[in-house]
Order: C-alpha cells, then structure tokens, then sequence
C-alpha cells in the first residue's frame, strides 16, 4: 500500500508548476529576442528619416521665404513702391535657390539609390560565399 502525505505532494505540485512555468519563460525570451531586434531596426530607420524630413522642412521653409519676399517686392513695385529692377532680381534669386534646391533633392535621392543597389551587392556576395 502506497500512502502520499499531502505535504510531500504539494510540494511535488508547485515544483512541477515552477518548472512549467519556467519552460514557458525560456520560449518567451527566445522569441522576444528576434522581435527586440526587429523593433531596433524600425526605430533606427524612424530615426533616420524623421531627420531627413526635418532637414527638407528646413531647406523647403527657407526657399518659402525667400519666395515669399520675391512676390512681395514684386507687388510693391507694380504698386511703385519699389524698383522694379531690384524686385526681378530678388524673384529670380528665389527661383534659383528653388531651382538648386530641387537639383540637390534628385542627386541626394540618385546617390541613396546607388548606396542601396551596393549594400544589396554586397548581401548577395556574401550570401554566395556562404553557401559554398
């Protein structure tokens, strides 16, 4: 005859609910740990182009300003409050810095382009050497 003191199978009971519980723990960590990784990377990319949105905000707001002043020179020397000659100059001054500006946004975006294209390059050679 077999005879369990209650004190012994609790015992028994909650080491047995520790180490389940202990199982689950590790599974959870070993998936968390990818994840952790993955929310890295999207933060750091968040990071970069916020960045570059508030250098565009910055570039976009002076050449704002500076159009801005051009139409209003513009307008008072059609009022004749200003010489006409002066306010020419400042509008085509604006539209220059509009003009570099927009010639800058396409070689900035041609040059992470070409950034990109080599960092896949490189991912492929590397995946190539791997494999053999």
């Amino acid at each position: 005859m077999v005879t369990i003191n209650l004190k012994s199978a609790m015992i028994i009971l909650v080491l047995a609910a520790l180490f389940v519980l202990l199982v689950y723990l590790i599974l959870l960590v070993k998936n968390l740990i990818p994840a952790v990784k993955n929310i890295s990377k999207v933060s750091e990319d968040a990071g970069i182009v916020s960045g570059v949105v508030a250098d565009r905000t910055e570039d976009v707001d002076g050449i704002l300003g500076d159009l801005g002043a051009a139409v209003k020179d513009v307008s008072n020397a059609v009022q004749g409050k200003q010489n006409f000659i002066g306010a020419v100059t400042n509008l085509g001054k604006a539209a220059a810095s509009t003009a570099s500006y927009m010639k800058d946004a396409k070689e900035k975006k041609e040059e992470k382009e070409w950034r990109e294209e080599k960092k896949r390059r490189a991912r492929e050679r590397k995946s190539r050497k791997s494999e053999k």
